[in-house]
């Protein structure tokens, strides 16, 4: 019989094997997630300690799967938490930074400042949010003043999935929440991503 699973990412990890076509869950493994506020910049949540609840939870989950045959997975992400990752060793640059965390702030003005606001809502549908993936890497630029040219951000599912299969991908509402994803062309923004400076989407 074929197993599909789930893994669902709010605050906690779950790993949970879908019964059947009606999608109906058995909860298998969860764990919390442990925030990290003990940084000045702000909240952070580490990559590697999440990856490794996905790996025990799946490892768990499977190992009591006898006679399925493991056909989908299925990964739901944290709003717009997102992390730079080292495309080259698949290590993390950063920590994630929650959408919650507020750091990104001054990022989100500059952003409103340089920018055709009304342009920009009808190519994504949003107002700059400092909850957007966008304004939380110029925040890492402005921080660090140059980012290496072999990092990537990724969403938390975009990372789960990275982990997994090595292939850096995302789909169109996780991009769209970065605010530089242009949904009536179905491409990035790059005029927005040069006008901050951001390349690293």
């Amino acid at each position: 019989m074929d197993k599909k699973l789930a893994i669902i990412h709010t605050t906690h990890v779950t790993i949970e094997p879908l019964k059947n076509l009606a999608a109906e869950f058995i909860p298998e493994v969860k764990v919390i997630n442990f925030l990290d506020d003990s940084i000045e910049d702000g909240d952070y949540y580490d990559p590697e300690e999440i990856w490794q609840s996905v790996q025990q939870g799946m490892a768990k989950v499977l190992s009591s799967a006898e006679g399925y045959n493991l056909v989908a997975i299925g990964i739901t992400s944290m709003a717009e938490t997102g992390l730079l990752v080292n495309l080259e060793d698949g290590s993390p640059y950063t920590p994630f930074i929650p959408w919650f965390d507020m750091r990104a702030m001054e990022q989100t003005r500059f952003i409103e400042a340089n920018i055709d606001q009304l342009e920009v809502f009808s190519k994504t549908g949003l107002r700059a949010s400092y909850k957007h993936g966008l304004p939380k890497l110029v925040w890492l630029l402005h921080k660090k003043g140059k980012l290496p040219c072999n990092v990537k951000w990724l969403s938390a599912a975009d990372y789960i999935a990275f982990k997994l299969t090595r292939a850096v991908a995302t789909d169109y509402t996780l991009a769209a929440r970065t605010f530089a994803y242009d949904l009536k062309n179905n491409a990035w923004n790059v005029e927005l991503l040069e006008i901050v400076g951001a390349k690293a989407i």
